[in-house]
């Protein structure tokens, strides 16, 4: 059993072992990192102080803003082409490098020149150096893990993830005791990232010994051309994003911002679940995309049903419990926000597979050719924004984002299907099944007064048992990587 639980964690064995390896990996990582920051951001925001800390935390989030410019898919194309082409993958790796060098040496201009000439927050300028050194450091140690993502080794990642966290809690927990002071805050968070360097150098040594040698300017424009589609994609996402809660605030309330945010909260954090998912597939796409096209479907197919499998309970559960959900999230306060929060968990079912089909587009290398629906989608998302909010309010900004986004990942799912041929619908016919039987359950015990914790405990027992009755086809895949194989 430890033999096996050892292969199943730490090498790569099958198709379909690999990529549950990596997502486990990336969902552990993601979900240590973020509750060891919290630590320090909880911790920070009592000894700091509501201003002290407002100031910390806008040095970063207006930096964090300029990141736009320098992460404009480098990293993703590093990780496609690698796999595509090993032959080269040292020529892409050396080349990349250099390019996200120059793309992080703009990034540090534009944060110590451009941020001062718009910054009105006191304290925040003389942070602004260490904040760019953050920024640097962050975006080498990610370069970095796209080289582990490409080897499909995210168990290296999550393991540097996770220590760098820490080092950044041990840094932040001193100075705060020590020198509580918002500049020595963002020194804790360079020393802590530092260290995250450091370890992500030692794990990639093997790896770039050639890395300043094998520069070839031939591949700098091939590079540019696929990346540009990415990066424009990337800020249309953000402009996508953030379009409903602008328009909001222009023709809004406060009061509307707050209704409306509060119940979008959860959907931010749901939806890094298929982007763990996608990210842990794009290796294996991009690798059979031209030696195995059958495996290429296969493995599509797989990751939608799985990423299907997870969002039609909780976009169900939360369309039918959303008003006691709203009532223990926020009180009884945001009661006006229910309607909104349905929206969004019907919006589930859109942005899951629309993230796997992205990492099928970006494997394909047809990225550019699918970027018009993208702004298409940001267009009808302003005009349906502008039509519907003076009518519906926030519920109007809700409805709007997801019919861009229906729009949009609508269109260019239908057309990666019909490149390659996938079928969604005949393998989530039992999971669709055990949804509508859990969706009846939660009604009646709704019904009957029973309390939202015991109903969605209640819900998540009985889900996973239904499947296996039902002999669901990814339940069964799931089985068949995590269980021992007997001997014969």
């Amino acid at each position: 059993m430890k033999q096996h639980l050892r292969n199943l964690l730490f090498s790569n064995q099958t198709l379909g072992q690999t990529v549950l390896k990596n997502t486990f990996w990336l969902s552990v990582s993601q979900l240590l990192h973020r509750l060891i920051k919290v630590v320090v951001v909880i911790y920070a925001a009592r000894v700091l102080g509501a201003a002290g800390y407002g100031v910390f935390s806008y040095a970063i989030a207006s930096a964090g803003f300029m990141t736009m410019f320098s992460n404009i898919g480098i990293e993703t194309i590093l990780i496609k082409e690698s796999v595509q082409k090993p032959h080269l993958s040292s020529n892409y790796l050396s080349t990349t490098f250099f390019i996200k060098l120059i793309l992080l040496a703009l990034l540090s201009v534009l944060i110590i020149g451009v941020i001062p000439l718009i910054n009105k927050v006191p304290g925040v300028e003389e942070l602004l150096p260490v904040v760019a050194v953050i920024l640097v450091l962050d975006g080498l140690r990610g370069f970095g893990f796209s080289l582990f993502r490409s080897l499909e080794q995210m168990e290296t990642e999550a393991g540097i993830n996770v220590f760098t966290g820490i080092a950044i809690v041990v840094a932040a927990m001193m100075v705060l005791f020590f020198l509580p002071t918002p500049y020595y805050l963002a020194v804790a968070y360079a020393i802590g990232s530092a260290l995250g360097l450091i370890a992500t150098i030692y794990a990639a040594r093997n790896y770039l010994k050639s890395l300043w040698s094998h520069f070839t300017k031939e591949l700098v424009r091939p590079i540019l051309i696929a990346t540009w589609p990415l990066a424009l994609i990337g800020m249309v996402g953000l402009i996508m994003l953030y379009t409903d809660t602008l328009m909001l605030g222009w023709m809004g309330t406060a009061q509307d911002l707050g209704l409306y945010t509060a119940a979008q909260k959860p959907l931010q954090f749901l939806v890094v679940i298929p982007t763990l998912v996608g990210a842990s597939i794009l290796p294996a796409l991009s690798r059979l995309v031209n030696k195995n096209q059958p495996n290429f479907k296969a493995l599509l197919e797989q990751a939608l049903a799985i990423v299907m499998l997870i969002a039609l309970p909780i976009a169900t559960t939360g369309i039918i419990l959303s008003s006691d959900i709203i009532a223990l999230l926020y009180g009884a306060d945001y009661a006006s926000s229910v309607l909104v929060f349905r929206v969004f968990m019907l919006s589930l079912l859109v942005t899951f597979p629309g993230t796997i089909v992205g990492q099928a587009v970006i494997a394909l290398g047809e990225q550019q050719k699918f970027l018009k629906y993208i702004v298409l989608g940001a267009l009808t998302n302003v005009a349906l924004n502008a039509y519907l909010i003076p009518l519906w309010g926030i519920f109007g900004a809700a409805t709007a984002t997801f019919l861009a986004q229906l729009a949009a990942q609508g269109i260019i799912y239908y057309q990666i299907r019909s490149r390659v041929g996938f079928m969604l619908l005949p393998k989530i016919g039992r999971i669709i099944g055990a949804t509508a039987i859990i969706g009846i359950i939660l009604i009646g015990l709704q019904q009957l007064g029973i309390n939202i914790i015991v109903s969605l405990g209640i819900a998540a027992l009985i889900y996973l048992p239904l499947l296996i009755i039902m002999r669901d086809p990814s339940i069964s895949a799931l089985k068949s990587i995590l269980l021992p194989k007997r001997a014969e």
